[in-house]
């Protein structure tokens, strides 16, 4: 009996093998692409937290991907979607231009109001026509509204990163910077920065999901869709949004 014991030990062995499940094949890895943006992107390292990465962290966890996250500036961050170097955007505001390369999902974050943030020892901006003259600090490859976007006559100082669009404004080497509200805040207590929000602000448009159009991984769109919707009927959407207000 002890001699017939190895193979009677194989054999067990062998059976036991068999019974196991396959191997799981390897979840496919969306790459996304922006800028470190609080409350919406908290990017440090590889990872992301934020109003917006948490939400796509459990869109990934619902459909079945996982993702990877690189930080650029935000004209880096377009021109990787635009050439399929990236995958998505969390956040960006459709515009004519940017649809020639992103495809925008009806998943949608929360508008962002803009608003304009100065020292208070100068004049406040209280409507467009206050803008002449004035050299407003804005981020380089952002978009904010109309007609300013596309408005020549103005000076506008553009920058790498909004935290430097404030410091200018604090050293008093630009008269106001122009940031999604929830950012500005955000930065301002971050660097203990004494400024004020000027009575006029510009209301948001829809900041949505979107696809490079070059992207191959751009299959998943329908299952982003029906796990965000999913989501916003079982409340939590709103939970993870109530977390950055």
């Amino acid at each position: 009996m002890r001699a017939r014991q190895p193979a009677f030990l194989g054999w067990l062995l062998g059976l036991l093998l068999c019974s196991l499940p396959p191997v799981l094949a390897q979840a496919e890895v969306l790459t996304v692409v922006g800028e470190h943006a609080p409350p919406y992107r908290i990017m440090q390292d590889k990872a992301c937290r934020g109003l917006y990465c948490d939400t796509m962290q459990a869109i990934a966890r619902r459909a079945g991907f996982e993702l990877r996250y690189v930080q650029v500036p935000m004209a880096r961050a377009l021109m990787m979607m635009e050439h399929g170097q990236a995958d998505l955007m969390l956040g960006p505001n459709r515009t004519p231009e940017r649809e020639r390369y992103m495809v925008f999902l009806e998943a949608a974050f929360p508008p962002a109001r803009k608003v304009f943030y100065q020292r208070l020892d100068k004049p406040l901006l209280r409507s467009y026509a206050d803008l002449a003259g004035k050299v407003v600090s804005v981020e380089r490859g952002k978009r904010f509204f109309e007609p300013f976007d596309s408005d020549t006559a103005l000076v506008k100082d553009l920058v790498s990163d909004p935290r430097i669009a404030l410091r200018k404004v604090a050293m008093g080497r630009s008269d106001a910077a122009l940031i999604p509200e929830e950012l500005g805040d955000w930065l301002l207590r971050e660097d203990a920065m004494e400024l004020v929000k000027a009575p006029w602000a510009i209301e948001g448009r829809a900041s949505h999901i979107a696809f490079s159009i070059a992207s191959p991984r751009i299959k998943w769109r329908p299952a982003i869709e029906q796990a965000f919707a999913e989501m916003a009927r079982e409340g939590e959407l709103q939970a993870i949004y109530a977390q950055y207000r």
